[in-house]
């Protein structure tokens, strides 16, 4: 029964709220669904903003090339000319192998190629010969003809000789073992002294080349589309030749050479929505070196572009990295990748969301993706400062 001091009056905000949340959970409770699945969360409506500050991407530093030493012939090792972490150009003697057995295989190879010239010519003597008599008509065509044969066999053994030759004096100069680029070497992988196969594959050492290096960064593809609309670019190339960078170490200082990107991935990374970009970067004094992280300080000229604007709280993260969750019409959630372009001070501009959706703000880990949920309000926006 109720009170009768009730009746006339009109319940609170709140009161009103909790009743329709109620009411809305029973039904989906009676049609089956769970009331765990459906919380009322505080939203907050993507909204779009216009920045000419620099984007920013996380990047790392790559080797443009890289090579291992390697012998191609069996051989003792003999010598040994680098020292880890040594510098060394391209043709340089890094390894020396015995030399003794190939060079005794190029003494024989060109007594063969002797012998073999001395049978052409031999063989030409006798053919001129039987040229001769044949003529007078003292030598048939056969034994002219035989002749012949024997001429042609004679060149045919001189070009083999010729070719073990060149095999020989190739195997002897390959115990001579050469940096086949420049760059860092690392530490010797062998010793003075010991054997070497080359069907083993193992490298005697291993050589990064250092000036020029790569850079590469992932960019969100939408945030791609939109700087093509902006610019106006009719190709990818177009809008790269735009597109200038600058690098931030650890530690905050900028690497003094501004550079353009030169290479844009053919595909887009499937699940966190970006595509591969890369940069040749010159590195004269050595300072980049692969593996090192830095911060991609990326320009488009042309003035402002049009970003996503997201609260602080909206973003979260886990194993697979930083997303958002979008509500759906339907109210069902979605995980959607996001990358955090830069950050002013009314809250984050991103790639991966867009103008006008709602995203769940300041949610516990509770909250995941493929939850219905009640949105409690679609804030307008107001940020952490």
């Amino acid at each position: 029964m109720s009170d009768s001091r009730t009746k006339g009056r009109t319940l609170p905000c709140a009161s009103r709220r909790a009743v329709v949340a109620l009411t809305l959970i029973a039904a989906l409770a009676a049609a089956g669904v769970a009331k765990a699945e459906i919380p009322v969360l505080r939203t907050a409506v993507v909204k779009s903003v216009r920045s000419d500050d620099p984007l920013i991407f996380d990047g790392r530093i790559e080797a443009v090339r890289r090579a291992e030493v390697a012998n191609r012939i069996d051989g003792v090792i003999t010598a040994v000319h680098f020292t880890l972490g040594q510098t060394v150009e391209e043709g340089q003697l890094l390894v020396e192998l015995a030399p003794e057995s190939y060079e005794a295989a190029v003494l024989a190879a060109r007594a063969g190629l002797d012998r073999a010239r001395a049978e052409l010519a031999q063989a030409q003597f006798v053919l001129g010969q039987k040229e001769r008599l044949k003529g007078k008509g003292v030598a048939s065509e056969l034994q002219y003809q035989e002749a012949a044969n024997a001429v042609a066999m004679a060149e045919a053994g001189v070009a083999q000789a010729e070719a073990e030759l060149t095999v020989a004096e190739l195997d002897l100069s390959r115990t001579r073992i050469t940096a086949p680029i420049a760059g860092r070497i690392g530490e010797p992988l062998v010793a003075l002294g010991a054997f070497v196969e080359a069907e083993s594959g193992k490298p005697l050492a291993r050589i990064v080349q250092l000036d020029p290096v790569r850079l590469v960064y992932d960019v969100p593809y939408d945030q791609r589309l939109r700087s093509i609309s902006e610019t106006g670019a009719e190709t990818v190339e177009a809008l790269l030749e735009s597109v200038t960078v600058q690098l931030e170490l650890p530690g905050g200082s900028l690497y003094p050479i501004r550079i353009q990107p030169t290479f844009s991935g053919a595909a887009i990374e499937p699940v966190e929505g970006t595509v591969r970009v890369s940069a040749t970067v010159p590195n004269p004094d050595r300072l980049l070196l692969p593996g090192l992280p830095v911060r991609v300080l990326s320009e488009v000229k042309g003035g402002q572009r049009a970003l996503s604007s997201i609260p602080r709280e909206a973003v979260r993260t886990d194993q697979a990295g930083l997303h958002a969750l979008v509500i759906q019409q339907s109210g069902l959630l979605e995980r959607r990748p996001i990358s955090i372009l830069r950050a002013d001070r009314d809250g984050l501009l991103v790639g991966g969301v867009f103008e006008g959706e709602s995203v769940v703000v300041d949610a516990g880990p509770e909250i995941t993706a493929g939850m219905m949920i009640t949105p409690l309000v679609a804030s307008e926006h107001q940020l952490a400062r």
